[in-house]
């Protein structure tokens, strides 16, 4: 999995969620131990999105899990 672009890391309760970049290690694993820390004990829901690349629509991320395919406006992204 290439992890070189911007990840983003959307998480929340019931159907509200927010976005925040991920800014921690590039691998899989430090990746899913974010995930697991975020949904606390199942309590919330997480997911993690990494930047598509070039030959896709600007600001569109794949699903981390690999089934999903969606644009995520930068203006919804915390910093």
């Amino acid at each position: 999995m290439n992890l070189e672009g911007k990840i983003i890391i959307q998480s929340g309760e019931g159907e509200t969620g927010s976005f925040d970049i991920y800014l921690g290690k590039r691998s899989e694993r430090a990746i899913q131990l974010r995930l697991t820390r975020e949904r606390s004990h199942g309590d919330r829901w997480a997911r993690a999105w990494i930047e598509a690349g070039p030959e896709y629509v600007e600001n569109t991320f794949f699903d981390f899990d690999g089934d999903g395919l969606r644009t995520i406006n930068p203006e919804d992204v915390d910093e």
